[in-house]
């Protein structure tokens, strides 16, 4: 079975970005799979949830 996990990144710097990076874990490193950029909080969160089912991320 493959292993995902995803983070949100958002830089105090440009406080309108909103960047979701998903990651492929593998032995011994992991591979950067997809990266969305938002502008708000609440649509990369929302995108995040719907991602949560298709990776199946914690």
């Amino acid at each position: 079975m493959e292993k995902y996990s995803a983070k949100i990144v958002h830089e105090k710097s440009d406080p309108t970005t909103w960047i979701i990076i998903v990651y492929k874990k593998g032995f011994p490193f992991k591979k950067k799979i997809l990266t969305k950029w938002f502008t708000s909080e609440v649509s990369a969160k929302a995108y995040l949830n719907q991602l949560k089912y298709k990776y199946s991320l914690k």
